[in-house]
């Protein structure tokens, strides 16, 4: 048994704390078991608690840290796993103060690169760090363009659960999510194209970037927006809506739990960042039976490839997206293999067991 502590500091639920649940879920069977440290105040923590054993942190980073040492001691922690830049300094301040030897495996998912002042190349090189997991080769060839050697970095892709979207029926899920959308197909003349995207409303997800393409959208086209998420920019927003009086056309709905059933009521996902480490929501979104209009940015393009998985348009390109999105609309039976040629990749390589047996194959050879 191979007993791995993930420590991570975000506040809120993303697609990276999605990620952990996924690894330790799938790891199990493999014979890893898996602890979790976040902060005492996010939300992520009360989700961890319902599959593994978890520690609360305190604000401060030394009481933090003490507090990781005893509960890795106790624990009899071997390796730990590292998910952001708070954690990656944590896991370095309590390598060499535990009772037992542990590793150190840093975890990394954005693409924008620290500065490269003294603390953060002595974090980043330091010799402490046993291996780099990359999410993406693009983030694996920023890790080596900053100093970082190829030898350390392991790229493993995210992955999804086939499993959270076997027993969905879309037909039942589009039926109760154009209930709450108020959507009356006895009153249309054409059939609606539901588009989405879940994503938190930051800067670096591009959401004002759809909505100026919803604008350029002809009225002819039956379409529905929603917009599932939360963050710093929902008043901004909601008053672009309001601007560019799209009204009747886009829908906020907040945070929402079950993600896969609304996925599972969508047509097309689209991810319009200006900076991505891989976009995991897109996997999800394939394997519930979507189609994907994404940003050429990040590690995107792996899994998004122009007619074959999806569509891409350069970030900011309001003009490129809507274009994208008229075609989806126009010409179902090109979705539809779009959607296919997805779905047949995510399950061939980026599925919860591929994902599962390259991060046990990194545990074992630091261990070993």
């Amino acid at each position: 048994m191979i007993k791995v502590l993930h420590i991570g500091t975000d506040l809120q639920w993303r697609g990276g704390e999605h990620q952990i649940q996924l690894l330790g879920l799938g790891l199990k069977p493999l014979g890893v078991e898996t602890y979790v440290a976040y902060p005492k105040a996010s939300l992520a923590l009360e989700k961890f608690k319902a599959n593994f054993k978890c520690h609360a942190m305190p604000k401060s980073l030394d009481a933090a840290a003490a507090g990781l040492i005893e509960f890795a001691d106790n624990n009899e922690i071997q390796i730990v796993n590292a998910h952001s830049s708070k954690a990656h300094k944590l896991a370095l301040a309590i390598k060499n103060r535990t009772a037992k030897p542990i590793r150190v495996v840093v975890h990394r998912r954005v693409t924008d690169f620290p500065k490269w002042n003294f603390f953060s190349k002595a974090k980043y090189l330091d010799d402490q760090v046993d291996a780099f997991v990359a999410i993406s080769s693009f983030i694996a060839k920023i890790l080596e363009s900053n100093g970082v050697s190829k030898n350390k970095i392991s790229v493993i892709h995210d992955c999804a659960d086939q499993n959270d979207y076997k027993n969905t029926d879309r037909t039942k899920a589009r039926a109760k999510w154009l209930d709450h959308l108020r959507i009356d197909l006895a009153t249309s003349n054409k059939p609606i194209t539901l588009i989405g995207i879940i994503a938190a409303l930051t800067r670096e997800k591009g959401h004002k970037t759809l909505l100026e393409a919803a604008a350029l959208m002809t009225a002819d086209q039956n379409f529905k927006i929603v917009v599932a998420g939360r963050g710093p920019l929902d008043a901004a927003l909601k008053k672009q809506v309001a601007k560019l009086r799209l009204e009747d056309k886009i829908c906020f709905l907040g945070q929402i739990d079950n993600v896969p059933s609304l996925l599972s009521a969508l047509d097309i996902v689209v991810l319009p960042s200006t900076s991505e480490g891989f976009g995991s929501i897109l996997l999800d979104a394939t394997l519930a039976g979507c189609s994907l209009v994404a940003s050429n940015v990040g590690g995107i393009p792996e899994f998004v490839r122009p007619n074959l998985t999806g569509a891409l348009f350069e970030p900011h390109d309001r003009a490129a997206l809507a274009e994208c999105l008229r075609r989806q609309i126009a010409e179902p039976t090109f979705r539809s293999q779009l959607q296919k040629n997805a779905f047949d990749l995510a399950q061939s390589e980026y599925s919860l067991e591929a994902t599962s047996a390259k991060t046990l194959a990194v545990y074992q050879r630091l261990i070993d």
